[in-house]
């Protein structure tokens, strides 16, 4: 599996190591919410980490029988459409014409007088600014949703 191209940096060098030490006949499926080790990566302090029971013992279907242990969802390799840790595909297309001036010559032709023009531009640059904004707390409210996620 080439973790290099599917999975972000930090989780392709990590899974590397992993794979490097380890045989995937030894490894067992634990759901995140039951795993302590994901505990840090959740911004669990310290304290709590050293009060949370799973953190020492491991979860309960440790100390269960092996055939009552979870099983994994999918097949190794697999990956989750929402998974985090996936790079995301993004195909862009720009098309960059530098003529700036040419651009401010059309914008002067098109409005007649000056005052027009002053309230188109500002116009713009205020559906710039609103746009700009809905990016970030699109961005802010995601990341809130899955911190709560997990």
């Amino acid at each position: 599996m080439n973790d290099h191209t599917i999975f972000h940096m930090f989780v392709a060098n990590r899974l590397q190591v992993i794979q490097d030490l380890s045989d995937p006949k030894q490894w067992q499926f634990v759901q995140s919410k039951e795993n302590p080790a994901d505990y840090a990566s959740r911004g669990m302090d310290g304290n709590t980490l050293l009060e949370q029971r799973k953190w020492i013992q491991g979860p309960d279907f440790l100390w269960e029988d092996k055939e009552k242990w979870p099983q994994q969802p999918l097949a190794l390799g697999e990956t989750v459409n929402d998974d985090p840790e996936v790079k995301k595909v993004l195909n862009v297309s720009v098309v960059s014409v530098d003529d700036s001036i040419a651009s401010v010559n059309k914008l002067f032709e098109f409005y007649s007088d000056w005052y027009r023009l002053k309230r188109a531009v500002a116009i713009i640059l205020r559906v710039r600014k609103l746009l700009m904004e809905r990016k970030l707390r699109e961005k802010h409210d995601r990341t809130s949703r899955e911190a709560r996620a997990d």
